[in-house]
C-alpha cells in the first residue's frame, strides 16, 4: 500500500489526474460562487439553498484541511531544478516549462495566484460553528486565521524549495509554530475559552516537538545520530507543554477579565458619582 501511494504521488501521469481534479474542483466552486452572488444581487435570495451551504463548506475546507494539499499540488509542477531543467517532485525526469508539463505549469501558476487570493479573502471571513449560541463571545476578527494561512504557505514553500537545507526547514518550522503559539494566546483567549485552552496546549506541544526536531537536525548535520534519549524527551515533553499552553491561555483570559472588571467598576463609580452630584445640585436649587 505504501509503495502504491508513493507511486501515485511521485509519478507524473497519475499526478496529472489529481492535478486536473483539483483544478476542476476549484473552477466548479468558483462557478457556484458566481451563481450565488448573482442570485443574491438579482433576486435577494438563492433559489437552491443547497448551493449556498455547499459554497460555505467548500470555502471553509479550502482554507483549512485542503489548503496544504491543494497548494502542494499546484506548486509541484512549478518547482524546477534549473540546473537540470527538470522538476524536483517526480521520480522520472519531467521538463519544467516544455513538453507535457507546459500547459499544467501555466494553469498551475494562474490557479496558485487565484487560490492564494481566494484563501486570504476566505480566511478573513468568520463562520460561526454553532448558530444556536444565545450570545456572541468576543473574538478579535481574523488575524489568527490569517497567521495560520501564512504559516501553511511558508511551510509548503520551504518543504518544496528548501529540502536540500534541512536546518533551514527545521528553523522555519520552529519559528512559525512559535509565532502561532504566541498569536493564539494573545488574540484568542476569550472565544470558546475551554476549546482554546486545549488548542493552545496542542500548539505548545507541537512547538516542543519542533524544538526537538531542530536539535535532531543539528546533531545529524554534526555527523552523529540523534540519541534515543531525544526521542524519549520528545514524547515525555508533550503532556507538560500541553498543560503549559492551556495555562498560558488561562492566565491571559484572567488578566483580560480583570481589566474588563476594572473598567466596568470605574464606569459604575463614575456614573454613581455623577448621579449623586446631580441630586446634590438639585437639592440646593432655590424654590
Amino acid at each position: 500500500f505504501f509503495h502504491l501511494v508513493q507511486a501515485l504521488l511521485y509519478s507524473y501521469t497519475p499526478f496529472l489526474v489529481i492535478f486536473w481534479v483539483c483544478v476542476s474542483a476549484i473552477l466548479i466552486s468558483l462557478a457556484n460562487a458566481f451563481y450565488v452572488g448573482y442570485s443574491f444581487r438579482k433576486h435577494g435570495s438563492v433559489s437552491i439553498l443547497f448551493l449556498l451551504r455547499t459554497l460555505r463548506w467548500i470555502a471553509s475546507a479550502f482554507v483549512s484541511v485542503l489548503f496544504i494539499p491543494l497548494f502542494y499540488v499546484f506548486l509541484a509542477v512549478l518547482t524546477c531544478n534549473y540546473s537540470t531543467g527538470y522538476l524536483y517532485s517526480f521520480t522520472h525526469p519531467v521538463a519544467c516549462w516544455s513538453g507535457p508539463n507546459l500547459i499544467p505549469a501555466v494553469v498551475s501558476l494562474i490557479m496558485l495566484v487565484f487560490f492564494t487570493l481566494f484563501s486570504v479573502a476566505i480566511a478573513q471571513t468568520f463562520y460561526d460553528d454553532d448558530y444556536s449560541i444565545p450570545k456572541t463571545i468576543a473574538r478579535p476578527h481574523s488575524r489568527f486565521d490569517l497567521a495560520v494561512l501564512v504559516v501553511k504557505m511558508v511551510l509548503v514553500l520551504v518543504s518544496q524549495l528548501g529540502f536540500n537545507y534541512p536546518i533551514l526547514m527545521a528553523i522555519v518550522y520552529f519559528v512559525s509554530i512559535s509565532m502561532l503559539c504566541a498569536v493564539h494566546v494573545i488574540l484568542l483567549p476569550t472565544y470558546n475559552h475551554v476549546f482554546n485552552m486545549a488548542r493552545s496546549g496542542v500548539y505548545m506541544s507541537v512547538l516542543w516537538t519542533s524544538a526537538c526536531y531542530v536539535a535532531s537536525t543539528v546533531l545529524t548535520l554534526m555527523g552523529g545520530e540523534p540519541p534515543l534519549l531525544l526521542v524519549y524527551m520528545t514524547l515525555a515533553g508533550a503532556l507538560p507543554f500541553l498543560a503549559l499552553g492551556a495555562f498560558a491561555t488561562n492566565v491571559r483570559y484572567k488578566r483580560l477579565a480583570d481589566v474588563v472588571a476594572n473598567i466596568k467598576s470605574a464606569a459604575s463609580s463614575s456614573s454613581d458619582h455623577h448621579h449623586h452630584h446631580h441630586r446634590h445640585s438639585l437639592s440646593h436649587q432655590p424654590n
